[in-house]
């Protein structure tokens, strides 16, 4: 029920492509709804979890190295090199 009042909800906001796409592939469709939705309410219980054991300090500066961490890795796996200008400038825009 929840899904298909999110289906009715976004649907007429999107293209027509993506309403030929979501007839045609609905079951899929609903399985990404789905699985990010668990995965954000997955993460907002972990996330409430950390705070009330650790602080929200300690959650903020897991979220600083997790971000340091996406960084290393996109430029691992896409090969590209930045500067340390660049890296500064990454840093500060969170």
């Amino acid at each position: 029920m929840l899904l298909s009042t999110l289906l009715h909800a976004v649907v007429p906001l999107q293209s027509a492509t993506f309403r030929e796409y979501a007839m045609e592939n609905s079951a899929g469709v609903a399985l990404v709804l789905l699985c990010s939705s668990a995965i954000a309410l997955l993460y907002n219980v972990v996330h409430a979890l950390m705070i009330k054991k650790t602080s929200a300090v300690t959650v903020t500066v897991l979220g600083e190295v997790k971000v340091v961490g996406l960084l290393i890795l996109s430029a691992i796996l896409l090969g590209k090199t930045h500067s340390c200008l660049q890296w500064c400038t990454l840093a500060q825009d969170k």
